[in-house]
């Protein structure tokens, strides 16, 4: 506790900062046992000089306890699970491939409310990418892993699932060439294609055909990345924002050279500005105007380039980044609150869907419009509200069970596993 100013001091010289604190000391000595919450914290106003420098150091313990504090991010997961939910209207238009006509977007429920998800919700997979350099620089971030606790994890977290569900789809379409004489919304699926899915790779720009379970090739790509940022981890920071921000810069320039290896510099480029939009939550938690400055600008680019009519002429990927610094700022500093945190901690079962609702919707879309297709229905049901309503509901639930009863059971099963594999002596 600091002491009150001395005598000699004018009023002039004693700053709000040292007033409050006077007053603090002072309701303490009253018998308050601590400081009340609705005194609000004062910080001076850093310069822009100081505030220059300071993007060039690294958190400070302070920062990284603040953040430790929290934990989990509830929010930050439930706008994750809200992406795969996003991801599922997107790809709610694969039912009418039933029609074999020309299809209309407009034709499908609540499309006035749902359109931006249902014209751009392919979108949904950069925000995955920035939540996940989000999450990732929390757990990891300047912090000592071993190859071995990292490598397994990963795997312990993503592979099973992965791997039941492409055996899950392959069996489909087994029986959808038998029942039908072709695959169902894939052109094929040959025994490569199984092979690349298997060692995870079906992303890497081998074939930019679609099959087995599409949607994986977003975390095929991922995990490349993982190994870079992994290289990265312990001294993410050491230089402030310079490592992370160069990266984004960099991939940002590749991006729109349109490599053939395009997908890793797009992954590359979301998910490290994640990491320094942590970066910038957890050393600037405290100061809201400056937070939140960047998600203002960044929300008036957005809004500019889509209201002007610039967006159709742009490559997705240079607007899109522009949505996501406002909304996983604001969702990220809400998690700092513990009366946020009570009442977003009961939705922690929505937040622990999403890897499951991403790998499970698409064999369950390639079922049901196998059978449909079998049985010589139409897709005209699909254009009902309800018919709409059911499926996110139901990829919900059915996620849900897959997370208690699939996912979770064989992550602790593959850790355990790891734990003895690591732990077993070597060869004499």
């Amino acid at each position: 506790m600091n002491r009150p100013p001395n005598a000699t001091q004018t009023a002039a010289q004693v700053d709000i900062e040292d007033l409050c604190r006077l007053a603090l000391s002072t309701t303490i000595r009253q018998g308050q046992n601590k400081v009340p919450d609705n005194i609000p914290r004062f910080h001076k106003t850093p310069s822009l000089t100081e505030m220059s420098k300071s993007l060039f150091q690294p958190p400070t313990a302070g920062d990284y306890g603040a953040s430790a504090n929290v934990r989990h991010f509830f929010g930050i997961d439930i706008l994750r699970s809200f992406a795969a939910v996003v991801i599922l209207i997107w790809h709610y238009q694969h039912f009418f491939s039933l029609s074999g006509t020309t299809f209309d977007r407009s034709t499908q429920p609540f499309y006035a409310l749902l359109m931006p998800f249902y014209e751009y919700g392919y979108w949904a997979v950069g925000g995955f990418w920035v939540i996940s350099g989000f999450v990732f620089a929390h757990v990891y971030g300047d912090r000592e892993t071993t190859i071995a606790s990292f490598v397994s994890a990963r795997f312990a977290r993503l592979y099973p699932l992965h791997f039941i569900t492409l055996v899950a789809i392959g069996a489909i379409q087994i029986v959808s060439f038998n029942l039908l004489g072709h695959y169902t919304m894939v052109a094929g699926n040959s025994m490569t294609d199984f092979v690349r899915h298997l060692f995870f790779i079906s992303g890497w720009g081998f074939t930019d055909a679609v099959n087995f379970n599409g949607p994986i090739w977003s975390v095929s790509v991922e995990l490349a990345i993982y190994a870079v940022f992994f290289i990265l981890a312990r001294r993410l920071f050491s230089f402030g924002l310079l490592v992370p921000c160069f990266i984004v810069i960099t991939m940002a320039m590749l991006v729109n050279e349109q490599s053939p290896v395009n997908n890793f510099h797009l992954c590359a480029f979301f998910f490290f500005a994640g990491c320094a939009l942590y970066y910038w939550l957890i050393r600037f938690r405290n100061r809201p105007i400056i937070l939140f400055a960047p998600a203002v600008v960044s929300a008036f680019f957005f809004i500019y380039y889509t209201a002007s009519g610039l967006l159709p002429h742009m490559r997705f990927y240079n607007v899109q980044f522009f949505l996501f610094p406002p909304i996983v700022l604001l969702v990220g500093w809400m998690d700092y609150h513990p009366k946020v945190q009570q009442r977003l901690k009961p939705l922690k079962w929505f937040g622990d869907t999403t890897y499951s609702s991403y790998l499970w919707h698409f064999p369950t879309q390639v079922l049901i419009i196998m059978i449909f297709t079998y049985l010589g229905h139409s897709s005209h049901i699909f254009e009902k509200p309800l018919t709409l309503i059911g499926w996110v509901v139901g990829m919900v639930a059915l996620s849900h069970m897959s997370f208690v009863h699939i996912e979770k059971p064989l992550q602790r099963f593959c850790q355990s596993a790891f734990k003895i594999a690591w732990a077993t002596a070597d060869r004499a």
